[in-house]
Formats: C-alpha cells, structure tokens, sequence
C-alpha cells in the first residue's frame, strides 16, 4: 500500500514540521498523526486547496487602506475650492518688563586688627545698614580663608545692593593699607605711633580728631585657670615669664616648675602692644605657643592649672584674669570697671583711622553713627567698653559708691574725696597740654547725661587733674589744675554745675612714667560727684 502524505497544521508550537511546512509521509497501518508533536495530519491534498493562515487578515488590510487613500482624495478635493486662508506668524505673548537688577555698590573697605575685625566691626557695619541707611536683608558673611568678612544688603529703594569689605590681618596691616588707599578705614587695636604715622606723609594728620577715632576701650588679659592659686602677678614677673627667664615658676604661684605659655601670633595688634608695654620690644620666648587669638587660647588655658596665657578681654571666657600691677600700683584685674577709668595696666582704646572727614561721605556717616548713642551700644554688646550715655534711670551705674582711697593718697586729696563718689572714667588729655584727647570729648557728653537734674538734689562735680612725671613738679602742678579748669569750663558750657576744680601734679600714679602708655594714663582727670559745696580747691599735693 502506497504511504500517506499529509502537513502538520500545529503552527508556533511545532517548529521542525509545521512551520516549516514539511510534508510528511506515514506508512499505512499507521496513525496519521505529527510524529514530532502528535498532532493529525492535513491531507497534502486538502492542505493545498486551504488558504494559508494570516491569508483574510492581508486581504482585510489591503481594503483598509483603499478606503483610507479614497477619504483622503475626497477631502482634498473638497478644500481644493474653498478659498485658503492666509497663515501669519504665531501670536506674541503680552510683552513683560524685566525690572533692572540692582547696581552693586561697595561702600568702603576696612582693613586691620582681627580683634576688632571679627566680630566689632562687622557688627557695627550690621547695625549701620539695617539702622542708618534702612537696607534690608542685611547678612555678614565670612570669607573662608578666615581672613575677609562682607556686611552686604539691599538698599532701601530697592535699586542697589550695598556692601563693606573687610579684610582681617593685622593693626599694621590696616595703617598700611589706608596709607596706599587700599582701604578707606583701618582697624587698630592700639594708639599709632609716631614712626608708624610717618608713613602718611605731613599732608595727613592721622592723629587728628578728624582722623584718630575712639569707639572703645578693651584690653590685654594674663588669663590662667579657675583651678589655678595664681591671682597677681607684676609686669616685671610677666615679662620674665613670657622671655623664658623663669627656671622654676613654684616661686611664683604655680604649682609646678614649668608653666605653658600661650599668646597671640606675633603679627597681631594684641601681641604688639603687650611687647611693647611689657616686653620692652622683646619677641618672647621660643617657648611661647603662638595661636591665632583669644577664642583659640581661651580654653585651651582653662583646662590646664600649669598655664599662663594672653587673650583680649572678651575672650577671657572660663579662665581666670590675673590682677597686674608694678611698682607704686595697686593691683588691678580687668574689669568693665577699671576698663571703663582706663586704670588697668593692659587697657587700651580701640581705635578707627581715616584719613579725615569729606573724602568719602559713606565713611563719614558711619563714623558718626559709630560715635553715637546707637553705636556705642553695640559696641558694649560686642562685649567691649563703650561709651554709650546711658538713660537717667541707668546712668547711675556709673557711679562707684564705695570707692577705695589709694594708700598713698596725699591728705590734700583725701579731704577732697572723703564723702564724694567718683565716676567710672577719667578724662584724658594730650601729651604737655591741657587739650582734651578725641575720647575726652565723648565722655564729657556722657557726664553731661549723668548729671541731668543732679544740681536739684545739691549735687555737683569735682575734678582733680594729674600728670606725668615729664618735667619738674610746679610745672606739673600748674599743669593739673589748668588741666581739671578744662574740663570744669566744658562742663559748665554745657550746663552741668562744678563744686570744685583741683591739682595733684604727678603724684598718685595709676601706670609707670617710663613708658609713654603709661604717661598717657597718669595724663587724667578724676571725676567726683559731691553734696553741696566741695572743699576749697588744692594747689598743692
């Protein structure tokens, strides 16, 4: 018998026979049946005369898109008469301003002391901007190298954004940079000398009231800490100490030989004027742990009763401030109180320098501000002594009710004294004269707000003047009384009654004549308030 031919119809699910369309043979007797997926075998002859599988689906196709091209040519004949409409360009949206950005104007540049720059400064550019000028969105913003600091904001309009520039190195540094017009104000952290303000030649008087501007007083602290018995220590002993003459430190205090000594980099305004008052121009000991300032010292001293160290007053912190004093002294710490008179050793004013009024109208209107009630209060939240005439109700404050008599007090001045109180600070004056110094003149200001009504109650100011020892003693008793009439003649300009005005000379020391910031210190006025009438005035110590 002849065999049977048929193809597989299992298609996807039998490749090798179905999909390929292979036309199988079985043998008679046999199922006719896929030998590979055991499905029944088409006929060959049906399978022939069968469309194949997909076939309708192409035909339904071919018709779908006859119909597709036939509704295409039908609307394209039916736009063909109408009349075309003519294409312009896409609408423009309604135009909108942009408002001007605003115009970046820097105001003036600062350059000097660290102490001064990190945060008093800036604090005052702060209060400056948002107070004075009415900026808004006001920030300080610290520079990353640690060394530049900008005050910026908005100004009031709206139409400039408003800044300062400070740039934070060195009380030199800033002279430098004034004197080369690189900055408009310096920062300094003690008085220029006179081989410093060579450098601004005879046309500029840096020294002058227009150009020397005191915003307030700090000073140098030897700070050890709380766990330390040091208390007191001398000039002479701090000195020796920080030039590595000290062998055994036991002999003054400390508990054991060798004391670490920690002070400000060299360079620094701070380290300058201890070593000029102190260290007699010495660098110090090779010993010496330098750091970049107080905030770094401070509590590195703290933790450690074997250490001595050198920070400005307010970063004294948890340590313990030593009272320092030198031969006819009485030991003084630093205090708001003997910051304030000025009496204590390592007291120094804080100081802005320009080059005068008229030559920047930005600088002039915040040296004013500065100067101002406003100002001095955010010096003293800066931590230093401000000069800030308090309101009635506070400025008693200023008042030392239980003021200690020196013990080498002459009898002419403690029957003067002996039942008045004396004001926190004293008037200084310029070196051989009777001038008052550019922050007597503020302070007058504040006497003036102290004795508001005061001449209602009976009482009244006494003034004795001192000197120092420069010259011989009628000289500078002359001298001290010319010096207090000064004072007494400003006080009752503006008002503010007099009891008495008298001279000690040279006597009553608070600093050593041998230096010139300790004869500045001697140059002063003492303040007293008295009942009814004082005690007849004194020529004579």
């Amino acid at each position: 018998m002849p065999a049977r031919r048929g193809l597989c119809p299992n298609y996807g699910n039998c490749p090798a026979r179905a999909d390929t369309r292979e036309v199988i043979e079985v043998p008679e007797g046999k199922d006719f049946l896929c030998p590979d997926c055991g499905t029944p075998l088409v006929p060959e002859e049906e399978a022939l005369r069968r469309p194949r599988k997909g076939g309708k689906r192409t035909v339904f196709l071919l018709l779908l898109l006859l119909l597709m091209v036939a509704a295409g040519a039908a609307l394209w004949l039916s736009l063909r008469g109408q009349p075309q409409r003519t294409v312009g360009p896409p609408a423009k949206p309604p135009s909108q301003e942009i408002p001007p950005r605003p115009v970046e104007r820097i105001l003036f540049t600062v350059s000097g002391s660290r102490i001064l720059g990190e945060k008093l400064v800036p604090d005052l550019v702060r209060a400056f901007f948002s107070e004075e000028l009415r900026a808004t969105g006001v920030a300080i913003r610290h520079g990353k190298d640690g060394r530049s600091v900008v005050v910026a904001g908005k100004s009031a309009e709206g139409s400039a954004e408003l800044s300062v520039r400070l740039v934070l190195s060195s009380t030199s540094d800033g002279w430098r940079d004034l004197a080369a017009d690189a900055a408009q104000v310096a920062m300094a952290f003690r008085k220029i000398t006179p081989e410093e303000a060579i450098a601004f030649g005879k046309a500029i008087q840096i020294t002058a009231p227009d150009s020397e501007h005191v915003i307030g007083v700090s000073g140098i602290a030897a700070v050890v800490s709380p766990a330390s018995p040091v208390s007191r220590l001398s000039l002479g002993e701090l000195r020796k100490l920080f030039g590595g003459e000290v062998a055994d430190a036991r002999a003054l205090g400390f508990p054991q030989a060798k004391v670490a000594l920690y002070a400000p980099s060299a360079a620094s305004g701070s380290w300058q004027l201890f070593s000029r008052r102190v260290m007699a121009g010495s660098a110090g000991s090779a010993d010496v742990i330098r750091r970049e300032g107080g905030a770094e010292i401070s509590p590195l001293v703290a933790g450690d009763a074997q250490a001595l160290g050198l920070v400005d007053f307010p970063h004294i912190g948890a340590c313990k401030a030593l009272a320092l004093y030198e031969k006819g002294t009485n030991p003084l710490a630093p205090t708001f109180a003997s910051l304030e008179s000025e009496a204590y050793l390592l007291s120094t004013r804080l100081y802005l320098y320009t080059k005068g009024r008229g030559r920047n109208p930005d600088v002039d209107a915040f040296l004013q501000f500065v100067l101002s009630d406003r100002g001095q209060q955010q010096v003293q939240k800066s931590g230093f002594v401000g000069a800030a005439t308090k309101p009635a109700e506070g400025a008693e404050s200023l008042i030392q009710p239980a003021t200690e008599i020196p013990r080498d007090a002459p009898a002419s001045y403690r029957n003067l004294v002996k039942e008045g109180n004396r004001v926190a600070f004293d008037v200084r004056f310029r070196t051989g004269s009777a001038e008052l110094d550019n922050k007597a003149l503020v302070d007058i200001r504040r006497l003036a707000k102290l004795m508001e009504g005061k001449e209602g109650k009976g009482e009244a100011v006494l003034l004795i003047g001192f000197t120092d020892s420069v010259g011989d003693r009628a000289y500078n008793l002359r001298l001290s009384v010319e010096r207090a009439q000064s004072v007494g003649q400003a006080l009752r300009v503006l008002g503010i009654p007099v009891a008495a005005t008298a001279g000690q000379g040279d006597q009553m020391p608070v600093a050593s004549n041998e230096t010139e910031e300790g004869r500045e210190k001697n140059r002063r006025v003492e303040i007293w308030i008295v009942r009814g009438k004082a005690a007849a005035p004194s020529t004579a110590p």
